[in-house]
């Protein structure tokens, strides 16, 4: 089993799919997306994805709005 992305991992992942890629930051492989379905007994509502990368296997669930805020806050 591969291990998780590290937090500085994490927010590579989530500017880089801010841009529209889907690169892995390990290891360059695509990355899979898949949506986090809510779930009933929560109250709260999170609009989550799941990547999984198709090549080392590491993968991350993250907020939408983190990708959403990467992106605004990436000048370039």
């Amino acid at each position: 089993m591969a291990m998780p992305y590290t937090p500085e991992e994490r927010h590579l992942v989530e500017r880089t799919l801010a841009r529209g890629e889907r690169a892995c930051p390990r290891c360059a492989g695509a990355l899979e997306l898949r949506d986090v379905l809510p779930r009933t007994e929560v109250a709260y509502v999170r609009d989550r994805v799941w990547l999984l990368c198709a090549t080392c296997g590491a993968s991350a669930v993250i907020d939408r709005r983190r990708i959403e805020r990467a992106g605004k806050a990436d000048p370039g």
